[in-house]
């Protein structure tokens, strides 16, 4: 059996989140899986949620729904080829301050296994993926990138050498951080 994930949204009220609410087909397709959620903007610069889904049937694929002024999302859509490949790409994260769509990806040139790439929208189109290099990837899977700018810190998950797997050294994925330091 397969485990499948869906989308839900919760609206923090007076006394606490409210119960989560399932979204609708429109982002949550019957029969797969839909899952790593987050909000950012798209190539037009529109407040977008972002996630990953298997719909396609042949690999995990980054898709991004419009965010209407009624807290609705329009029909979900997969994001550029130039974003997604018939590899797996996950773990979209969207930088507000630069603009920046963060993924993971083992479609794309890598290091190894899943690496960390960026990307840009200019001229309504994004631009090519940049892998972000050592010593955010490594030779194993490198995913969830995250960055706080306020508190220059940057988090990465990592399946590598010398986690603490029980099974492997490197079955089992650690979160990392990274500080930037002034200069």
């Amino acid at each position: 059996q397969a485990m499948r994930c869906n989308i839900y949204k919760s609206l923090l009220g007076d006394s606490g989140w409210v119960a989560g609410i399932k979204l609708d087909a429109d982002i949550n397709a019957n029969g797969a899986t839909n899952t790593e959620p987050a909000l950012g903007k798209n190539e037009a610069g529109e407040t977008v949620l972002y996630f990953v889904s298997d719909r396609s049937g042949k690999s995990n694929d980054v898709y991004y729904a419009k965010l209407n002024s009624d807290g609705t999302f329009e029909k979900a859509k997969p994001l550029s080829t130039v974003i997604n490949t018939a590899g797996n790409e996950m773990s979209p994260f969207y930088d507000f301050q630069t603009n920046t769509l963060y993924f993971s990806s083992d479609g794309h040139v890598s290091i190894g296994g899943m690496d960390v790439f960026k990307t840009k929208a200019a001229n309504g189109a994004w631009s090519e993926p940049e892998n972000l290099g050592l010593p955010i990837n490594s030779s194993v899977d490198d995913m969830y990138y995250n960055w706080n700018e306020n508190e220059r810190l940057r988090l990465a998950l990592r399946n590598t050498h010398g986690c603490f797997g029980l099974k492997s050294e490197t079955c089992c994925d650690d979160i990392y951080q990274l500080y930037q330091h002034k200069i």
